[in-house]
């Protein structure tokens, strides 16, 4: 019984979120306010339970991050979000628009696995290096939902909407199954020159760009849904 005093001592602390530098393996439940950036040290795992809210403030009281005065959970390490169909998690901001926290950012090495979460008002709500499997979350009201610039992606079962990018792809393989991007700007906008981008079995519609290819890789577009993009469906892909 001992043995799980410090585990449960982490978890009631981490809800606090005090601390900018996660270095031990932390569950964050309930309600979390931050003040100022969070990193996630390379080892470590911050899990964050299912119905879990992430308040971001519109302040950086100390910053760690690549933008001074906005906040951003930066991870080394591995971020896991547990949420549920019934119980999802909500990382939200106390401002009210895009942009109003810098979102939530894989680093080099880092792993993250995203599961039945809502992220808005964000400049970029998921911005990835490396791993990242997203799966029945939404992407909303940011000015990018997800932004891939290397790594290996699975985006499955997940929402896109509100953002001038839904998903925006710069380097790495990424795959888009079964994910429904309407009302956004750029549906899908890929720049890669490398990697692989592959969007399977979805809806791009209502964007003002549906799939939009600029890099010189092929966007590979399969059994995709795609209408009333009002300036184009395909751009330079079909």
């Amino acid at each position: 019984m001992r043995a799980l005093r410090p585990f449960l001592l982490l978890a009631l602390i981490a809800t606090s979120a005090s601390a900018q530098v996660i270095s031990v393996n932390t569950m964050w439940s309930g309600t979390v306010n931050l003040d100022r950036d969070v990193r996630v040290d390379p080892g470590v795992t911050l899990t964050v339970a299912a119905g879990t809210t992430i308040n971001a403030a519109t302040t950086d009281a100390a910053n760690l991050g690549t933008t001074a005065g906005k906040i951003e959970l930066i991870v080394q390490g591995t971020l896991v979000v547990n949420g549920t169909s019934g119980s999802p998690v909500l990382f939200t901001s106390s401002g009210s628009s895009a942009g109003s926290w810098i979102g939530v950012r894989g680093e080099a090495g880092s792993t993250l696995t995203i599961t039945s979460a809502t992220i808005e008002e964000a400049s970029v709500a998921v911005d990835t290096t490396n791993a990242l499997t997203l799966t029945g979350s939404t992407l909303r009201n940011s000015s990018q939902g997800l932004t891939v610039r290397g790594g290996s992606v699975n985006a499955t079962g997940s929402l896109f909407t509100g953002n001038s990018y839904g998903v925006l792809t710069q380097a790495g393989s990424s795959t888009i199954d079964h994910d429904t991007i309407v009302s956004n700007t750029w549906g899908v906008y890929s720049s890669n020159s490398l990697g692989s981008v592959n969007v399977t079995n979805s809806v791009v519609a209502n964007n003002s760009y549906g799939l939009y290819q600029s890099g010189s890789l092929a966007l590979t577009n399969s059994y995709n849904d795609v209408w009333s993009n009002g300036s184009g469906n395909y751009v330079t892909t079909s």
